[in-house]
Formats: C-alpha cells, sequence, structure tokens
C-alpha cells in the first residue's frame, strides 16, 4: 500500500503522525543551545621557534626543516606548513578531524624533546600553541598623540594594559606598534685589541652585571623576611661604569671600549590611527 493511499484512507492516524513530530520538532528546538562562538577543537597544532639575529634562510635550514622532520613522524598529521622568517620559524601541523589535541600536542613536544639539542645554541625552546578561535582578539583600541610612540607604549605598559587585563573575562592583551627602548652596546674592535680584552669578555660582564640574586631568609621577630641583592642595571651612565676587566687594579670599564646610547629599537611592526603613527 501506498503512502498516499494510506492517508486517505486514515486520515485520523496520519494527523496523530504529524501532530507526533510537530511536537518533538518543538521540543528538539527549545533544548537545541545555541552559541554566537561555539567551541570548535580546530585539529592545528603551531610550533614557534625565536633565533634572535638569524636570517631567514638560516632559520629554515638549522630550526624549520629539523622540527618539519620531526613532527612528521606524529600520528594523525594531515599536512605541515612552515614559514621561515627573521629571527622566527612558525611550523604549521595539521591533524585529521577527530585527533584529540591534546594528545597530539604531547606527542608533539616529546618529538621536539628529541633534536632540542641539535638546534643552535643561541636558539629558544620551541613552543607549542594549540589553535584556539577563542583567542582571537575581540575588541581592538587604537591608541596616538603627540607625543613620540615610544613614551605612547611605555604609557600604554605601565597603566592601560594592565587596567585592560584587571577586566573580568579579559585572558591576554596584545600590543602591536610604537618603539620600545633599547640601550645600545657599540664596540670597537680597535679598542678591544688596545686593552687586550675578549668579546666574550664583555657580554660576560653585562649578564653578571644586570641581575638581581636572592640572598636568603632572615628571621626578624615572628617573621620571615626574603633578602635580595640589587644588581640590574638604573640607568645608561651605569652601563658606562661598568667593570669589564680588573687586572690588579688596572680597571677596564665598558666607556673605555665601547659607545652606549640610550635609544630605540628598530620598529618593524608600525600601526597607524587616523594617518598617524600610534598604538592598538
Amino acid at each position: 500500500m501506498k503512502l498516499s493511499d494510506f492517508a486517505i484512507k486514515r486520515p485520523v492516524t496520519m494527523l496523530m503522525v504529524v501532530v507526533v513530530i510537530l511536537i518533538l520538532g518543538f521540543v528538539s528546538v527549545s533544548k537545541m543551545s545555541i552559541d554566537l562562538l561555539p567551541d570548535v577543537d580546530v585539529p592545528v597544532i603551531v610550533v614557534l621557534t625565536t633565533y634572535p639575529g638569524a636570517a631567514s634562510e638560516e632559520i629554515e635550514d638549522t630550526i624549520t626543516k629539523p622540527v618539519e622532520k620531526s613532527v612528521s613522524g606524529v600520528e594523525n598529521v594531515k599536512t605541515i606548513l612552515s614559514d621561515s622568517q627573521p629571527n622566527v620559524s612558525v611550523v604549521q601541523v595539521r591533524f585529521k578531524w577527530g585527533t584529540d589535541l591534546d594528545i597530539a600536542a604531547m606527542n608533539v613536544r616529546e618529538k621536539l624533546d628529541l633534536i632540542r639539542r641539535t638546534l643552535p645554541e643561541n636558539a629558544e625552546a620551541p613552543i607549542v600553541l594549540k589553535m584556539d578561535p577563542s583567542m582571537m582578539p575581540v575588541l581592538i583600541l587604537g591608541m596616538e598623540g603627540e607625543r613620540d610612540t615610544m613614551y605612547l607604549r611605555q604609557l600604554a605598559d605601565d597603566t592601560i594594559v594592565k587596567q585592560i587585563e584587571r577586566v573580568e573575562g579579559v585572558s591576554s592583551v596584545i600590543m602591536v606598534g610604537g618603539a620600545q627602548r633599547q640601550v645600545r652596546v657599540r664596540v670597537y674592535p680597535d679598542k678591544l685589541s688596545g686593552y687586550k680584552v675578549a668579546f666574550s669578555q664583555v657580554i660576560s660582564a653585562l649578564k653578571a652585571g644586570n641581575i638581581n640574586v636572592p640572598a636568603g631568609e632572615v628571621d626578624y621577630g615572628n617573621r620571615e623576611l626574603l633578602v635580595k641583592t640589587t644588581g640590574e642595571f638604573q640607568d645608561v651612565e651605569e652601563i658606562k661604569n661598568l667593570v669589564v676587566v680588573n687586572r690588579q687594579g688596572a680597571i677596564v670599564r665598558l666607556r673605555d671600549i665601547a659607545d652606549v646610547q640610550d635609544a630605540e629599537e628598530e620598529v618593524k611592526i608600525y600601526s597607524r590611527i587616523n594617518k598617524n603613527d600610534g598604538l592598538r
């Protein structure tokens, strides 16, 4: 018997079937959750490795290719995309849908641990990040003013960013644009040779002279106080007067072999607000 014949001969039964279907439909719609930004696990993991001072070709040969070869053996890998830029290597690993990203991230970290010693000594440890759509910015603020961008960035770092981070629900704040303060030390090779000072000694002196060292604990009545020795540089003059070498009273200071300047770092990302330099 055809469905049309059954509907004509038993109209009451068909009416009841239609009513039941409508009721189930209304119940399903009322219980269906609706989310403007649903939580979706995108099967993508990003490996970020920083190598300061390295060119794109060096980044590709010494970091990107070894990382690609290492993570290619992880289970359920679909495709691998990479981008080698000056100072940084970005390797994007795409997995098959349904892959548990927590397990995949753990497997990727294990593979990277095996090649960590083969990477350049000055390269930072690879960072493994899971692609999370909820980490995309939901609000972008622009900032401009009559002062230079270095002052604006310092003002934003010290006050505005901290206040925004205190807002409930804010995960992180990222600032783009503007110049940052940078102390430049230009070492003169002829003076190094004249004072018989190695370049490595200059680096060691700068590292040792710019560090805070914990000095233990002191009992003060019913309280316990933490003690530390403050050794970080406070101003440029202190850096200039840094002792690099002391040979039985013959002191060689940094100002004797180098030029120290309070300057700005090279701006690599520019942000324009209303056609003016600013921050966002």
